[in-house]
């Protein structure tokens, strides 16, 4: 059985139990850096910044900034959840380690989000000198990694406060990281109006290009509907949110760096979230669990288990596998949901991520 959170079914899709049917995901790491200092794991990083964002039409990239923060990240990844975006969150070390910041960290990998380095702190690094930039980016790499757990989490971008740059960009090419842009941002840090906000969205929101809010750094609430209202806008008008040129989506196969819910260097993989719609019926296969073994498959709302409703059972044949025509329950509440396996004499195991939408 494989453990879902950070790594989602990579162990599945290299050996372990596999759910297919409905294109599993994968959160890969990167591959290490076969020396002593760490890596984000971004397979061919350069110190020019990137402001472009995948696809072309109506795309842009959504990047957040200086969270995690208990509250307002919260509902941010409420609202993104819902509407099946992903997004870049570019977290400082400080937040993950104040109150309540690692289980965020660990809920953004785990709803399939990117992750940037944004440092230890709020520091104006414009005339470090690149050994200090070193120790702390360093330092904002571990503090993620040992929030998750895993000491391999991919990091694949890195972005400084307040786009005060100095020898930041080249320090961190050199540890694995390709700079993002300070670009197309709408003055969140002044103003918390929401009406001001707003509009300021709808401007700094440009084609193929990324967008920059916050989430963290203060009272962000404004922000918060800022984003719910221009998003369903954009939406609704045809637009795409997408990720940050570079790194692979997960959903077409396109080379690029391992990311949360992505494959990279190590093999492409689909994304581990599915879109599903109350009463859906879906047909599952699962490989790699023990032989002529009964199993129970459960849909459970994220983070909270003990409401788990039965999708449906069977049991394995003789080479572990089992197929499984499951429905998605008519009362199941729009949002996050795990799907869960249950195989006797084994651990509940999360294998997919299911987005019920309304």
């Amino acid at each position: 059985m494989v453990r879902f959170a950070r790594t989602a079914l990579t162990a599945a899709l290299t050996g372990g139990m596999m759910l297919a049917a409905l294109g599993p995901g994968a959160q890969a790491a990167p591959g290490g850096s076969g020396g002593s200092a760490p890596t984000g794991g971004h397979p061919d990083p350069v110190p020019e910044l990137v402001r472009q964002a995948q696809g072309v039409g109506v795309v842009v990239a959504l990047t957040v900034d200086d969270g995690p923060n208990p509250g307002e990240t919260d509902a941010l990844l409420d609202l993104l959840a819902v509407r099946d975006i992903r997004a870049v969150f570019c977290v400082i070390g400080q937040n993950i380690t104040a109150p309540g910041g690692a289980e965020l960290l660990r809920r953004i990998v785990d709803d399939g989000h990117v992750l940037c380095n944004h440092t230890t702190s709020y520091a104006d690094m414009a005339g470090w000198e690149s050994e200090e930039i070193r120790q702390d980016l360093t330092e904002t790499l571990e503090i993620i990694r040992d929030a998750l757990d895993d000491p391999q989490a991919p990091v694949p971008f890195f972005r400084a406060p307040n786009g005060s740059w100095g020898q930041t960009p080249e320090v961190a090419v050199e540890l694995g990281m390709q700079p993002l842009a300070v670009v197309n941002t709408i003055a969140d840090c002044e103003t918390q109006d929401e009406q001001i906000l707003t509009e300021n969205l709808r401007e700094a929101i440009v084609p193929g290009e990324l967008v920059l809010v916050h989430d963290g750094g203060g009272d962000r609430w404004g922000t918060i509907s800022a984003v719910e209202t221009v998003v369903t806008e954009k939406l609704a008008d045809g637009w795409e949110f997408t990720l940050p040129v570079g790194i692979d989506t997960g959903d077409d196969g396109e080379a690029g760096a391992p990311g949360p819910g992505t494959g990279g260097g190590q093999g492409s993989h689909e994304r581990a979230r599915h879109q599903v719609v109350a009463g859906d019926e879906r047909e599952l296969r699962l490989d790699g669990l023990p032989p002529r073994t009964a199993v129970e498959l459960l849909l459970s709302p994220a983070g909270a288990r003990d409401e788990a409703s039965v999708l449906g059972a069977g049991e394995t044949d003789a080479h572990g596998a089992a197929d499984l025509v499951v429905t998605v329950p008519e009362d199941a509440a729009p949002g996050r949901h795990e799907v869960i396996v249950m195989a006797d004499g084994d651990q509940p195991t999360a294998v997919q991520q299911w987005v019920v939408r309304p």
